[in-house]
């Protein structure tokens, strides 16, 4: 593994995303949009992450500013199916680990938030994301690759990001 801003731009543009009704989800995407956001904030502070209520609510404002016309998605989905992207491990409570396993879709936050304690970043992403212009870097291709031009414009947070995305956009 590398601890590379480019490895992890590139890993981050190959999400395995799903579909429906030909529609590509953009879950994933908002969802480590919210976890850099949680990482710039300082709430969260280690590889292990929480579907906390700080998650949820920064999940849901990522939506809202990205699909505002869309019913809201449902955060507990794309923090489980990360895992398939094989930099995100999610770590079972003590004695659910069987119920992890068997878990196919969980259909509510309560339901993962009782099998789930965690998802730990691989350390070398946690490496990167400690590092301020990596967050950006990263944030900026999340939304460069996964996201149309109105949507990007929507969920920059600075003035530099504006810029940059804009600069990509003309490229």
């Amino acid at each position: 593994m590398t601890s590379s801003v480019q490895y992890w731009s590139d890993r981050f543009a190959q999400l395995r995303k799903g579909h429906r009704s030909g529609v590509v989800r953009q879950h994933k995407p908002i969802l480590l949009l919210a976890v850099i956001d949680l990482i710039d904030e300082g709430i969260i502070v280690s590889p292990k992450i929480e579907l906390t209520d700080e998650l949820i609510q920064a999940f849901r404002e990522n939506w809202a500013a990205a699909f505002p016309d869309e019913v809201p998605g449902m955060p507990q989905l794309p923090f489980f199916h990360l895992r398939g992207d094989k930099f995100w491990t999610l770590i079972a409570k003590p004695g659910a680990e069987t119920a992890l396993a068997a878990l196919d879709r969980p259909r509510t936050v309560p339901r993962l938030r009782e099998i789930v304690e965690a998802a730990e970043l691989d350390q070398d992403l946690w490496k990167v994301l400690r590092e301020p212009q990596a967050r950006t870097q990263l944030r900026l291709q999340l939304l460069a690759n996964h996201f149309a031009p109105n949507v990007q414009q929507s969920l920059v947070v600075s003035e530099e990001e504006r810029r940059i995305v804009a600069q990509y956009r003309q490229s």
